[in-house]
């Protein structure tokens, strides 16, 4: 989990780009967050699927290989953030956090999922479904 702290920045930083164009958004994100914001705007840009689990702040993005759950801003389940915030605690932001903070600030809604589909879409293209 991040440190509230970085949390705090991370949901602040949310609101100042929810009144930004798209354009100057796209431009802080990827000057801020170097690396991963260049791969969070690319992933925008791709149209990578972000759904929101109904009545909880628990989203799942597709990542370029897999499906990944992130709990608000304070948690993914992507190796960099495991490695960066849970092993080495350098508390950094991976580009799936990002990539939702850039789809929250836009404004448009979500495509929402409840909890009984959250299996099925985990699982498609994930090797998890059964089909080869």
């Amino acid at each position: 989990m991040l440190s509230e702290g970085l949390q705090g920045s991370l949901e602040a930083l949310l609101d100042k780009l929810a009144s930004m164009s798209e354009e100057d958004r796209i431009r802080s994100v990827r000057s801020l967050f170097g690396r991963r914001g260049r791969k969070a705007v690319e992933a925008l840009i791709r149209g990578a699927d972000v759904w929101a689990i109904e009545g909880r702040e628990v989203y799942v993005i597709s990542g370029e290989k897999t499906k990944y759950v992130l709990v608000g801003l304070k948690y993914c389940s992507c190796q960099d953030f495991y490695l960066n915030n849970v092993l080495r605690h350098r508390q950094l932001p991976c580009y799936h956090q990002l990539l939702l903070m850039l789809r929250l600030a836009t404004g448009k809604p979500l495509p929402m999922i409840n909890s009984s589909q959250l299996k099925d879409v985990l699982a498609e293209g994930a090797g998890l479904s059964g089909e080869e």
